[in-house]
C-alpha cells in the first residue's frame, strides 16, 4: 500500500507506450513517488518492475487504486472507457490546491482568449468584407 502522507501515489492501467513512456518519465524525475501498475501483459509489468519503473504490481481492478493520488488510463480507449465506473468508485476527491486553483484560472483563460480570437476573426472578416465592397464599388464607379 502506498502511505500517501509521504509519497505521491500513481497508478497506470495500461503500461504501453503511452503508459509506460510517462510512468519511466515520472520514475526519472520524480523518484520518491511511489508507482503503481496494471497492465494484461504480465511480463510488461515484470519488466517495468525489474527496471525499477514500477513499485506495485496489481491485479485488474485491484482497490489499492484508491491509494493512488492520481490514475493515468493509458489502455485502449474502449478498454479505459470501460474501467471508467471503477475509477469514480475508487477515486480521491480533487485537493483545491493552489496549483490546482492555477490550472483552472490558465484553462478559463485559455478558453477566453479562443473565443476572443474567434471573435476577432469574425469581426476581421466583417472587415474584410467591407474593404472588398469598398473596393468593388470604387471599381464600377471609376468605369
Amino acid at each position: 500500500m502506498c502511505d500517501t502522507s509521504e509519497k505521491i501515489c500513481i497508478g497506470f492501467i495500461g503500461l504501453g507506450l503511452i503508459g509506460g513512456s510517462i510512468a519511466k518519465t515520472l520514475r526519472k524525475v520524480h523518484q520518491e513517488y511511489k508507482l503503481m501498475a496494471y497492465c494484461r501483459t504480465k511480463a510488461t509489468i515484470e519488466e517495468a518492475i525489474q527496471e525499477g519503473v514500477i513499485d506495485i504490481a496489481l491485479e485488474e481492478r485491484d482497490d489499492r487504486f484508491a491509494d493512488c493520488d492520481y490514475i493515468f488510463l493509458c489502455a485502449p480507449v474502449s478498454t479505459n472507457i470501460s474501467y471508467l465506473p471503477f475509477v469514480k468508485g475508487i477515486a480521491k476527491p480533487v485537493r483545491y490546491t493552489e496549483e490546482y486553483r492555477l490550472l483552472r484560472k490558465i484553462s478559463r483563460l485559455f478558453d477566453e482568449s479562443r473565443y476572443m480570437e474567434r471573435r476577432s476573426q469574425k469581426r476581421g472578416l466583417k472587415l474584410l468584407k467591407k474593404i472588398e465592397d469598398t473596393i468593388l464599388n470604387n471599381q464600377q464607379e471609376s468605369v
